[in-house]
């Protein structure tokens, strides 16, 4: 049922649910960079802090050697790939509603980081990424020597 605001310039209808999000019903998930149309987005969390960033995604199920990271051009890139499960000879799927397959995300955080610095870790099917900034260079004044 949908919600309604009464104003003084009328009744404004609020609907929730089946009509949240449509466009990512019709087209699907929203573009990313690099992002393949059977690619499904990660979801990410990005901290930043006075020494970096700390960017985390559930990946759970998906094993170390499934997940790819790389750095470029100021874009990270996160892609992974979970195996579906095989099931017993003699039984049937009864309901199936874990998804398998890749997903990807892609994410430009900046030009000021430690590219070298970037440590990754995956526990607990949580996958977290630090992110060093460069060491931020002192403003300095110039002197004119010549003429």
């Amino acid at each position: 049922m949908p919600s309604r605001i009464v104003s003084p310039f009328g009744t404004v209808s609020l609907f929730s649910g089946e009509h949240d999000n449509l466009i990512e019903k019709v087209f699907g998930q929203a573009s990313e960079m690099g992002q393949k149309p059977e690619d499904t987005v990660l979801a990410v969390d990005i901290f930043e802090h006075d020494r970096g960033f700390v960017v985390r995604t559930d990946l759970p199920g998906v094993k170390r050697s499934d997940i790819h990271l790389s750095y470029a051009d100021n874009v990270l890139t996160i892609n992974a790939e979970s195996r579906p499960e095989s099931m017993e000879e003699d039984g049937q799927w009864l309901r199936r509603e874990r998804r398998a397959g890749h997903f990807v995300r892609s994410i430009q955080i900046g030009s000021a980081l430690n590219a070298d610095g970037i440590t990754a870790g995956l526990k607990d099917g949580v996958l977290e990424l630090r992110i060093p900034k460069q060491e931020s260079v002192e403003r300095r004044t110039i002197a004119i020597d010549r003429e």
